[in-house]
């Protein structure tokens, strides 16, 4: 079969998914997304009973013929039990975390059984390279997480859910394949900058563009007590400290915007933007880490500083959406 015969099978076929089985919350296995059709090894047992079959007929053997009818029988027995393996279960989405561009992203699904026929031996996965087997019998509930590598920052939109079954004979294959509407955030993968960075503290900025930037209103913070010494103002002792303890300390302020570092998408001069949005994931997160407010300056994009969690995942945020259209497509994949 060409290669081009057969991309036009796959878009035909991809096609009729998406108007028979669309992308929904939910999913229930049912008549309409459930297929089934003999299998690699149902053909061969196919072929021997009609081998069978011929020496019966041709030498009126009845012993013979018997056999086939058993085989047969067995064989449509096997389509119901298979079918039935897979039937009435209930899956969705539970959870889709974050993740960083280049890493396995773990999308958990729930699965519910309808009533307490037990399901063994179903394979679940999104792509061939990472598949799992589920066999349960006394849960009503089972959650598992499915990885599927993600290559490119954004919105990932998963592939289709494979689900698939050859239990118990491995006669016939049932399976089905289902969008699940959901989406995965992806950040920039993080890489350190090697050349020297064109950094901005806050008070810089401030000369720039014409405006200071405070932090509830205060510009210093209070730091630690020091001794103090001799021609020092009086206005720093610590006078309650004093009388406490009979020596003289002054307050020590750090000045708090000084201490805020600005991530700015021009601090990179000449570098590739998708670049760009790497080195500025990395730096957020090493100023995470240290627990140090910053800002981000993104072109059409501005956060104000802060040091907070929900001020991390913001910033992960806008560049991992930075200049991805809304109209989502589902990402490169391996």
């Amino acid at each position: 079969m060409s290669l081009s015969l057969k991309k036009w099978l796959s878009s035909h076929y991809q096609t009729w998914l998406s108007r028979r089985l669309p992308a929904q919350k939910q999913h229930r296995l049912q008549q309409k997304n459930l297929f089934i059709f003999p299998s690699l090894l149902g053909a061969s047992y196919f072929a021997t009973i009609s081998i069978f079959w011929l020496l019966g007929t041709n030498y009126d053997n009845n012993l013979i013929l018997a056999l086939c009818y058993l085989l047969i029988s067995i064989f449509f027995v096997g389509i119901f039990h298979t079918y039935l393996n897979l039937h009435g279960l209930a899956l969705r989405v539970t959870d889709a975390k974050p993740i960083y561009a280049g890493e396995l992203a773990l999308i958990e699904l729930c699965f519910t059984r309808s009533g307490k026929r037990q399901h063994n031996s179903i394979s679940i996965g999104w792509d061939s390279s990472h598949r799992q087997i589920i066999d349960w019998q006394g849960e009503d509930k089972v959650l598992i997480k499915l990885p599927v590598r993600v290559l490119q920052r954004g919105l990932f939109v998963p592939p289709r859910l494979s689900i698939k079954s050859y239990y118990p004979l491995g006669l016939l294959r049932c399976w089905c394949e289902l969008a699940m509407d959901t989406t995965v955030l992806v950040y920039p993968t993080p890489v350190k900058c090697d050349s020297p960075v064109i950094s901005s503290s806050a008070s810089e900025l401030s000369e720039t563009q014409g405006s200071s930037q405070s932090i509830s209103g205060q510009q210093q913070e209070f730091q630690e007590l020091q001794l103090h010494r001799s021609g020092e103002p009086l206005t720093q002792i610590a006078w309650k400290q004093y009388a406490r303890t009979g020596v003289l300390y002054k307050k020590h302020y750090a000045d708090y915007a000084s201490d805020i570092s600005a991530l700015s998408w021009h601090n990179y001069p000449g570098v590739e933007s998708e670049m760009r949005l790497q080195h500025l994931c990395f730096e957020a997160l090493e100023l995470a880490t240290q627990q140090r407010p910053f800002s981000l300056q993104l072109p059409g994009v501005e956060l104000a500083a802060a040091d907070t969690k929900q001020h991390l995942n913001a910033v992960l945020s806008a560049l991992a959406l930075y200049q991805v259209n809304a109209d989502v497509s589902s990402q490169e994949r391996v």
